[in-house]
């Protein structure tokens, strides 16, 4: 009997092997917590269509769970099955969300597979219905404290963190008025309800009224040559604050498969097309994997707690 039994347990483990060596064999699904047109979902389905197209037989589709902060497709994902096919799209505005709610445990449940994008954080103005750029965003601070009324998407995420941290080093106060997303944000800016919106530089892409009035990248970036880096402004400890994007699996997902998902997407990482894409954004490519990519989202996790104290 015990013999019979060890025989199937061997059987079982081999069948198993055998399925996560072949992964994958049916489609790869993306899930996105933001609508059609985030910056999380045009990432995604950049990185499907590259991933379908030259490295995998099976169709690659992504699907928005919008809700929540990100809350609605964490737990959507989570109640997935643990073998790949499910597969979250992820930001370090939905680490912070997260954390605001009260929903950090479920951060834990996941393993982050790969960080793909660092999008650096920038200040944006409107010209024509405001503040003309830097100086005057910092004069008018200091001489009206608390009046600015700055905007972005939602509270607690990424872009209201950086806020706060300029705030901080910039020693001025501002409102901060939260959106459902960047883009019904960025209207606000153009309708003149607000004098500041905090996002990534591609923002102002399409929309010639607006302008990029600092950025925290180390150098100025090729697409927005005008735009001054923090450093320059004297701003040196906001240099390299971004938003980064990437993707995350359930924690218990077996390791073969993991290893698939990250060949997967270190042949995305590497593709012409994906860097042309990077390219025209003005973000950088990564590839952060494994211990690397935990280490960011624990310091994260870490940075985050203190600033939505």
């Amino acid at each position: 009997m015990k013999t019979l039994s060890l025989i199937f347990l061997t059987l079982l483990l081999l069948n198993q092997s055998i399925a996560h060596a072949e992964f994958p064999e049916k489609p790869i699904t993306i899930v996105v917590y933001t609508a059609p047109g985030g910056l999380i979902d045009v990432t995604a389905r950049f990185v499907a269509n590259i991933a379908k197209k030259k490295y995998t037989d099976v169709p690659v589709i992504v699907q928005n769970k919008k809700g929540a902060g990100g809350v609605v497709a964490t737990t959507y994902t989570l109640s997935k099955p643990s073998d790949g096919y499910t597969v979250l799209g992820i930001t370090s505005s939905l680490i912070s969300k997260m954390i605001k709610s009260g929903q950090e445990d479920k951060l834990d449940q996941l393993h982050f597979l790969s960080r793909m994008v660092v999008d650096y954080e920038s200040l944006i103005v409107n010209p024509k219905k405001g503040l003309a750029d830097f100086s005057e965003l910092l004069q008018s601070a200091q001489n009206m404290p608390g009046s600015q009324i700055w905007v972005g998407p939602d509270a607690g995420g990424t872009d209201h963190i950086f806020a706060k941290k300029f705030w901080a080093t910039a020693n001025i106060n501002a409102k901060w008025i939260p959106y459902r997303s960047g883009g019904e944000a960025v209207a606000a800016l153009l309708g003149g309800h607000g004098q500041v919106y905090v996002g990534n530089p591609q923002d102002v892409k399409g929309r010639p009224d607006l302008k990029v009035a600092a950025v925290a990248a180390p150098e100025r970036l090729d697409k927005f040559p005008e735009a001054p880096t923090f450093a320059e402004l004297g701003f040196d400890r906001l240099t390299g604050e971004s938003l980064w994007r990437g993707f995350a699996v359930k924690a218990d997902t077996p390791d073969s498969v993991v290893k698939a998902l990250e060949e997967l997407f270190r042949n995305v990482s590497q593709d012409p097309e994906w860097i042309k894409f990077c390219k025209n954004g003005d973000v950088l490519p990564v590839f952060d994997i494994g211990q690397e990519f935990k280490q960011i989202v624990y310091d994260q996790r870490e940075q985050d707690r203190k600033a939505l104290m």
